[in-house]
């Protein structure tokens, strides 16, 4: 698969108001609901999770050379909920 340029010039932040598996909507500053997902192995550090990105994260988005979206960077939080994944006792799920 061909590695996509993501333009840095254009980065805008919101919020996720939508995850639904890999797709992700983010409202933005200006109220723009905008369809994103995330790139590879986006982990935050020193948090393992089944899925780095929840409803409510603030994050920045970045336009491709592929015409899509994607997150490039979870805003740090304010406050999370977290559980254990069941089946997977070394990870956790963020569910807001």
């Amino acid at each position: 698969m061909k590695k996509q340029k993501v333009d840095m010039s254009g980065i805008r932040e919101g919020v996720v108001v939508k995850n639904t598996g890999g797709a992700y909507t983010v409202r933005t500053d200006n109220g723009d609901l905008i369809p994103c997902r995330i790139k590879g192995n986006f982990r935050i550090k020193g948090l393992r999770t089944t899925n780095p990105v929840a409803t409510g994260d603030r994050v920045k988005i970045a336009h491709s050379a592929d015409d899509a979206d994607y997150i490039i960077e979870i805003l740090p939080r304010r406050n999370y909920i977290i559980r254990r994944a069941s089946n997977l006792s070394k990870e956790s799920n963020i569910l807001a």
